[in-house]
């Protein structure tokens, strides 16, 4: 009986902070004009190295695209480049550092997104646009991280580009579970972006306290291989809303799934670990506004 009501219990938790999610969500319109960057006048920032990171072929991961959110400058554009993850033919899920609303010099006016490869260099290609995207305002209770993007125009699957599965709904902690992140390698000097994956493994998230302690909507993994950085834990900015994926059995195979995007990377001389926001929680949030923006 008692487990019943625990269960009862969480999945009325689970309502009310989607319910609220609602209510703090917003909604933010972009430009989807080429034209109206500065081109010659522009910026793109260099993330961190990631750690223990080994290349991604062609079609391996077909869900992951490269985003660049550009914020206008005193002096330039900036560009932030990130990473996300294709979950239909018109949205994608990244984390809130790469639409600009955390750093300088500000949230980003137009994002572009490159999909269909692993290796991007400088100049870049023609990209797709995002028209909006949609993130979960800060409270004092919680503050997600979760971004849902909108293509401007709806993508055409081929063996480079398809849609990654969600998660199941709900607050399933994947503990113990293997999985592998994904995002891009940005190194210093002329721009290029290399799409990776580390291989990972679930902990329940108190082993995790070096960051603080995590939200229920968050997660950590530690990496398959130690840290290679001297001194105390520090944080490193590469991956930035990479997937987080798993293979679950499906009616006849295993398919990659959604389980977490990812934030940032920790490591000292002997740990390596990442920290997540969980999809299954937000799943409900995901699909009503898919349902919305598709109606």
């Amino acid at each position: 009986m008692m487990r019943y009501f625990i269960l009862i219990l969480c999945v009325c938790k689970l309502q009310v902070e989607a319910f609220d999610w609602f209510n703090r969500t917003i909604r933010v319109d972009l430009s989807t004009n080429r034209e109206s960057l500065a081109r010659q006048d522009e910026f793109l920032v260099n993330s961190e190295r990631s750690l223990n990171g080994v290349n991604a072929t062609n079609g391996q991961y077909p869900w992951s695209i490269l985003t660049v959110a550009w914020s206008k400058g005193p002096e330039s554009w900036i560009g932030i480049p990130c990473a996300g993850s294709i979950i239909s033919e018109n949205f994608a899920l990244t984390d809130i550092r790469c639409t600009g609303r955390e750093s300088q010099p500000g949230p980003a006016t137009v994002i572009e997104a490159f999909v269909g490869g692993v290796l991007w260099v400088s100049p870049l290609p023609t990209p797709k646009y995002m028209r909006h995207y949609w993130y979960i305002e800060p409270s004092a209770e919680n503050s997600p991280n979760i971004v849902l993007l909108q293509f401007h125009e709806r993508l055409t699957y081929n063996p480079n580009i398809h849609a990654i599965r969600l998660a199941a709904p709900g607050n399933f902690s994947y503990e113990g579970w293997a999985s592998l992140s994904l995002g891009f390698n940005t190194p210093v000097g002329d721009f290029s972006a290399q799409l990776q994956f580390i291989s990972t493994s679930i902990p329940n998230n108190n082993a995790c306290t070096f960051a603080g302690n995590l939200a229920n909507h968050e997660m950590c993994a530690i990496e398959a291989d130690a840290g290679d950085v001297d001194g105390p834990i520090r944080r490193f900015n590469a991956f930035s809303g990479g997937a987080w994926m798993t293979f679950e059995y499906g009616d006849v195979d295993y398919h990659a799934t959604l389980v977490g995007i990812h934030q940032f990377q920790y490591a000292n001389a002997t740990s390596s670990l990442g920290i997540a926001t969980r999809v299954s929680p937000f799943v409900e949030w995901v699909e009503k506004l898919t349902a919305e923006a598709d109606a």
